[in-house]
């Protein structure tokens, strides 16, 4: 029988967020993903899948790696000045815990907002994310 293993994503986002403010032009966040953005720029965090401790072909239809998207959005003014060094944040913040990047981002548009989402995945995993108790220092 498997197990999903535990993930504060509260503290997640915390630390996200806090980077992200210290390292790019975002100022407004969130965690659900419904197309409604109040102010730009916006960043938004979302997990995707957890990953299990132990997994089989019987009784365990799929398995998860850790994966969380964002998604940043800005009006259409300052895509290179902001939008991709959101992007850009994003990227180094979740390196830096062991992640990689899947893919291109892409930059889509649409009724004067450009948004570009990216995601991450970890298949190691072990229920301890080691440097985001100290990703934000220095």
């Amino acid at each position: 029988m498997s197990e999903t293993l535990s993930i504060n994503l509260n503290e997640i986002y915390s630390a996200w967020r806090t980077y992200l403010l210290s390292h790019s032009g975002a100022k407004n966040f969130g965690m659900i993903n419904d197309g409604t953005v109040a102010k730009f720029p916006y960043a938004n965090l979302m997990l995707l899948g957890n990953a299990t401790n132990i997994s089989d072909m019987s009784g365990d239809e799929c398995t998860w790696t850790l994966t969380f998207q964002t998604d940043c959005y800005i009006d259409n003014t300052k895509i290179d000045s902001v939008l991709y060094p959101m992007d850009e944040a994003c990227r180094i913040f979740f390196v830096k815990l062991g992640f990689r990047k899947m893919g291109d981002s892409p930059l889509i548009t649409s009724n004067g907002i450009t948004r570009i989402t990216s995601r991450f995945t970890m298949s190691h995993y072990n229920g301890i994310l080691e440097n985001l108790s100290t990703i934000n220092d220095g």
